[in-house]
């Protein structure tokens, strides 16, 4: 699969510059994480990216694609998306709406393939929901629901993978149980593109990680290079101690 690239992106709207000519490659094979304070562009950046907003200026391409000129159920072959809040607008079982995921292959308008039935129980289990797979939604709390449209993303197989806080409602088993499906969906090729608040949980987890502030990037690269006490400082306005041993980060406040 062909990088992921946006090229001198901006976002402008009612004359406040939400992206400020960002350009930035994506890798397959790469868990990238998006790490910045609130209002820093991170969901602007992602929406851009997945075609969700239009950038003011610049360009995003898949491959030698520009986004633009790709159809929406095309663009689904390639990109699935977990937005920060999800929405279902219909009672379903969750195994229905994880199926949703398999919509580009067909399975809205024909009985499912093999390969359908094998993508959803694949990631029914990955996830820890199968014994909840004939439930409603509506019966399902916040972070089983969490649980349900990371799923949802998983069962489409696309080569990128973008997450806008998937794990903010997660308990802390939860939370590393996403972490290590998101790992293993990298070592299997994929490309993860994900927003996070948890500063610790990305820096431990990610093979990447891209800080942003006020609109732009300032600062990429791997966790052991860009997470630094002098990066936190500038980005969250605290004072830190970041201490790695054994390729463990912790973040402590001083």
């Amino acid at each position: 699969m062909d990088n992921f690239s946006a090229k001198k992106i901006s976002y402008v709207i009612n004359g406040k510059s939400l992206l400020q000519e960002t350009s930035i490659d994506f890798n397959p094979g790469e868990f990238t994480v998006i790490l910045g304070a609130n209002g820093a562009g991170k969901t602007t950046l992602l929406k851009c990216l997945i075609g969700l907003t239009k950038p003011s200026s610049g360009n995003i391409s898949l491959g030698q694609r520009y986004l633009k000129t790709i159809s929406a159920k095309e663009r689904a072959k390639f990109i699935s998306y977990i937005p920060q809040v999800p929405i279902i607008a219909w009672p379903a079982t969750v195994r229905n709406v994880v199926a949703l995921g398999r919509f580009t292959y067909g399975t809205m308008f024909a009985a499912p393939t093999e390969a359908d039935k094998l993508a959803v129980e694949t990631v029914l289990h990955q996830c820890d929901i199968h014994h909840l797979s004939h439930q409603s939604v509506e019966t399902l709390s916040g972070g089983e629901l969490a649980r349900v449209h990371f799923a949802r993303a998983l069962s489409s197989c696309t080569p990128f993978l973008l997450a806008d806080e998937p794990t903010s409602s997660l308990d802390m088993t939860h939370q590393l149980r996403a972490m290590r499906i998101l790992k293993n969906y990298t070592t299997n090729g994929g490309g993860a593109i994900v927003v996070m608040h948890d500063t610790s949980l990305a820096i431990n987890h990610a093979d990447r990680i891209v800080w942003m502030k006020n609109g732009a990037i300032i600062s990429d690269g791997t966790p052991k290079e860009t997470a630094t006490s002098k990066t936190m400082k500038y980005i969250f306005n605290v004072d830190t101690r970041i201490d790695w041993r054994h390729n463990y980060c912790t973040i402590s406040l001083i």
